[in-house]
């Protein structure tokens, strides 16, 4: 070691290799370990946005049967994995429905069940029965019918999307409701 002539030691400012190669390996264990997490989150969120989505389109659907005096209906269609509302003029079932506008289901969710009183249909089965759209009518009482929508994205988390028939109130749950 020198001294200066002031007096002091000389010391080499830095790091060393070792001390760098240290750093990084923490840096990217800690990224990888918050990717697969953020990875989850993100899906537990999309399920959720997905279901906020159609509830939401399930209360225009109410209020617009309340205010234009006509039903409107919330269209599933479990295999395409699509969902839209569509207007009435009258009770004949064979009417074509005035469209309002179509949503699609992200990618990674998926129709597990939509239970209306007409039956049931689901992403798996749909193909094999013929069935693959059911609806919610909403009437302009406020009013509509009951039902039962469960979401599934690909971890397997489940939300229920409840109809009540008397209210025409919608409900979500996040979990399976038998």
């Amino acid at each position: 070691m020198r001294i200066s002539q002031t007096g002091h030691r000389n010391k080499k400012h830095g790091f060393t290799l070792i001390e760098l190669l240290v750093v990084i390996s923490i840096l990217i264990s800690i990224i990888s370990v918050l990717s697969v997490w953020l990875g989850n989150f993100l899906a537990s969120r999309e399920l959720y946005s997905e279901v906020t989505r159609i509830s939401s389109l399930s209360y225009l659907a109410k209020e617009l049967a309340e205010t234009t005096g006509f039903n409107h209906r919330l269209y599933i269609n479990a295999s395409g994995g699509k969902y839209r509302i569509a207007m009435f003029k009258g009770e004949n079932n064979y009417e074509k429905p005035v469209q309002v506008k179509e949503y699609s289901l992200n990618r990674n969710i998926f129709v597990k069940s939509f239970n209306t009183a007409r039956g049931a249909i689901s992403s798996e089965a749909a193909d094999s029965l013929g069935m693959t759209e059911d609806y919610i009518t909403y009437y302009p009482d406020g009013s509509s019918e009951s039902g039962r929508l469960v979401l599934q994205n690909q971890k397997g988390e489940l939300y229920t999307v409840y109809y009540a028939s008397t209210t025409g109130m919608v409900k979500v749950y996040p979990y399976e409701l038998l």
